[in-house]
């Protein structure tokens, strides 16, 4: 049973309960771990950072009534 309607349930608090993470990198969590220290100057953390959001935009846009209803 659903503490909440499916329209109400997005894919993304499904995942955030059931995950130990959604990050794509280490250097996403709230530590910021990065062997070289470079976390706030690091191109490769922008990209991770920009697509990082697109993936949580995009997973709080599915609800559960999305996935059964196609």
């Amino acid at each position: 049973m659903l503490a909440k309607k499916p329209t109400e349930i997005s894919l993304y608090e499904i995942i955030n309960v059931l995950e130990a993470t959604t990050k794509l990198n280490r250097c996403l969590e709230a530590g910021r771990y990065c062997s070289r220290f470079a976390t706030e100057n690091c191109p490769v953390r922008a990209f991770y950072c920009e697509l990082q959001s697109l993936i949580e935009k995009k997973l709080q846009a599915m609800t559960v009534a999305s996935l059964l209803h196609g």
